[in-house]
C-alpha cells in the first residue's frame, strides 16, 4: 500500500510559508531532510513512481523524512509574490532552510538532521555547513551538486549579454515549466537534447522520465537564475549580501559529508562536484564517482543519480547506509553545537557568515525573538 505524506507549513522571517512533505517514523534514528534541485520541487526526490522516491526508500528503512518545497516550488508557490518580486538562493539559505529546520525540530524533539540534496539542493548545504549551523547536520549527502569553479559551458556563453538583462527586468519567466512538460510529450526527440547535460540515455526509461518531468518540473524565479549566472561567470560561490566563499569555509566543517557524482555528468562535472569534497575538513568523508570504472551497471548523468534505471539498487542504499552509519550523535555532543554557536557569533567567524549577533537571517548563535519563530501548519 502506497503510503502519502502529511503536508506542513514553516513561516519563514520574512513572511513565506515553506511546504514540508513528512513520511513518518517514530524510530531511534535522527529526521532526514531532503532538498530538491533548480527548477524542481518535493517530486524530484519523491516521485510518484516508487523506484525513484528517495523519500520512500528511507522512509520504508525507518528514517523520519521530511521533503521541503523552497520558495516558488511546489505547494510553497506564492504566484503573486514570485512573479511581482522574485527571490534569490539567498532567500533559500537565509529563510527557508532556517525556519524548516526549526519547525523539524519543534516536531520531533530532535535538533540535527540528515541533509540529501540533488544538484542545487546538494549545493545548499555547503553554505549551511559554512554558516556556523554545521552543529544542525548529523551528515550530508549530495548528488550533483557543483562547486561552480570548473563547471564550463563556454559554447552557451555567447546567450548571457542577452538572458541576463532579461532577467533583470522580469522576476520570473513564465514558459520554462509548461515548455518542459510539453517536451515531455516529445520524449524521443528532446532526449537528444537532454542527454547532452542532464542524463545518459541509456541510463534511463524514457516513458518513465516523461511521467516525472510532467509533475516535477517548476518555474525559476528570475533572481535564483542570476545568482547562478553570476555564480558561474565568477567561478565561485557567494551571497548577494556580500562576498562570502562557503566551499572555501567547508575546510572548517566536520558533518560527515558523501559527495556523490555522476561519471557523465554533463552539467556538472565530477571535477567541480568532488571540489567539496576535497576541501571538507571532515574526518569521515567519501566520494561516490557513480559510473562503469567504479563498478556502477552503467556512467550515470545528472538526474540519473535520482531517475537512474537502477539508482533505486545503486545509489539509494549508499545514501542510507551513510545515514546509518553516522546517526549517533557525535562524541563532542552538545558542547561541540555550543561551541559552533559561540564561534559563529565570533566577528568573521566561519568565513564571515557571521559578522555579529543577530546576523545573517539568525545564523548566528543566540535566541531569535518571538516574531521570527516558524508557524505551521499541518494538513494531511
Amino acid at each position: 500500500m502506497k503510503i502519502s505524506p502529511d503536508l506542513y507549513r514553516a513561516r519563514t522571517r520574512d513572511g513565506h510559508r515553506i511546504a514540508l512533505w513528512r513520511y513518518e517514523n517514530k524510530g531511534r534514528r535522527a529526521p532526514v531532510l531532503l532538498v530538491h534541485g533548480l527548477g524542481s520541487n518535493r517530486y524530484d526526490l519523491d516521485a510518484p513512481i516508487d523506484s525513484y522516491s528517495l523519500a520512500r526508500f528511507l522512509h520504508a528503512d525507518g528514517f523520519d523524512v521530511w521533503v521541503i518545497e523552497l520558495r516558488g516550488a511546489g505547494a510553497s508557490n506564492h504566484k503573486l509574490r514570485k512573479h511581482l518580486l522574485g527571490f534569490t538562493i539567498d532567500d533559500y539559505i537565509f529563510h527557508d532552510l532556517p525556519a524548516a529546520l526549526r519547525l523539524i525540530e519543534d516536531e520531533t524533539g530532535e535538533d540535527q538532521v540528515h541533509w540529501a540534496g540533488h544538484s542545487l539542493g546538494g549545493q545548499l548545504a555547503y553554505p549551511i555547513m559554512a554558516a556556523g549551523k554545521e552543529h544542525r547536520l548529523r551528515s550530508c549527502a549530495t548528488l550533483g551538486a557543483p562547486a561552480m569553479q570548473k563547471t564550463d559551458h563556454s559554447h552557451l556563453e555567447f546567450t548571457l549579454p542577452f538572458v541576463m538583462p532579461l532577467l533583470r527586468a522580469f522576476p520570473c519567466f513564465w514558459g520554462y515549466k509548461r515548455g518542459l512538460q510539453l517536451g515531455s510529450y516529445f520524449m524521443p526527440l528532446a532526449a537528444r537534447i537532454g542527454s547532452r547535460y542532464f542524463f545518459t540515455l541509456e541510463n534511463v526509461d524514457l516513458a518513465d522520465l516523461a511521467k516525472v518531468a510532467r509533475c516535477a518540473i517548476d518555474d525559476v524565479p528570475s533572481g535564483v537564475n542570476l545568482q547562478l549566472l553570476e555564480w558561474y561567470r565568477e567561478k565561485r560561490m557567494t551571497t548577494a549580501y556580500g562576498t562570502i566563499d562557503p566551499i572555501a569555509a567547508l575546510e572548517r566543517s566536520r558533518v560527515p559529508l558523501m559527495v556523490i557524482a555522476g561519471a557523465r555528468d554533463g552539467l556538472t562535472p565530477l571535477e567541480d562536484v568532488r571540489i567539496p569534497f576535497d576541501r571538507s575538513g571532515a574526518p569521515s568523508k567519501e566520494l561516490v564517482i557513480c559510473g562503469r570504472d567504479h563498478g556502477f551497471s552503467q556512467d550515470y548523468g545528472h538526474i540519473d543519480l535520482v531517475f537512474g534505471k537502477r539508482a533505486r539498487e545503486e545509489v539509494f542504499p549508499r545514501i542510507r547506509d551513510w545515514f546509518v552509519r553516522h546517526d549517533l550523535p557525535a562524541a563532542t555532543g552538545s558542547a561541540a553545537r555550543n561551541g559552533a554557536q559561540a564561534r559563529a557569533s565570533e566577528p568573521g567567524a566561519i568565513g564571515g557568515f557571521a559578522s555579529g549577533p543577530g546576523t545573517i537571517g539568525g545564523f548566528a548563535s543566540g535566541p531569535s525573538p518571538k516574531d521570527e519563530s516558524p508557524r505551521r501548519e499541518r494538513a494531511s
